[in-house]
């Protein structure tokens, strides 16, 4: 493990989830977070984002889960934690990363060989093929960036009191 500059660390002495992991986290569960706000219970917020609902397909909230688990995870990163929400730290990595390729894996097979035969693509196509490398491209980064790997190494230990 590197050593950081001292702000990088909590008050528990973990390294803190940097702001680019934190985007990788939430963009991970983003299908999450459009059920949530397309389907609303308030009237104001359900109206204005009720355009997301076909976004809000249940294979792809189902691909969230896994990235969901490391992001409850972080929310449980303190010396009382139990060993489960370390275990799920420590194999962050690989879940984001199960995440991001099964969105991959259903957003090709949702869009089928219409990204590839078309010579002029919608805009829906189009978005369909950012979303595929923004996909791939975070996989390389949690998987190239030394600061995730040790982000993702390190846990409160237990019983460590707070300073």
């Amino acid at each position: 493990m590197q050593i950081y500059p001292l702000h990088a660390y909590d008050r528990h002495g973990s390294l803190k989830v940097s702001l680019p992991l934190l985007g990788v986290m939430l963009y991970a569960i983003r299908h999450l977070l459009i059920v949530f706000l397309a389907y609303n219970p308030s009237p104001r917020l359900g109206s204005a984002f009720a355009f997301l609902q076909p976004l809000a397909e249940p294979w792809f909230v189902a691909a969230d889960l896994p990235a969901l688990l490391v992001l409850l995870a972080w929310w449980q990163r303190r010396p009382e934690a139990k060993r489960f929400w370390r275990q799920v730290w420590h194999s962050g990595r690989a879940l984001l990363t199960t995440s991001l390729l099964l969105q991959f894996v259903l957003l090709v097979h949702a869009q089928g060989l219409r990204l590839w035969e078309a010579y002029f693509l919608t805009q829906g196509e189009r978005l369909a093929i950012v979303t595929l490398g923004v996909n791939l491209l975070l996989v390389y980064y949690l998987w190239r960036s030394p600061r995730v790997g040790d982000t993702f190494a390190d846990f409160p230990a237990a019983g460590k009191a707070a300073s």
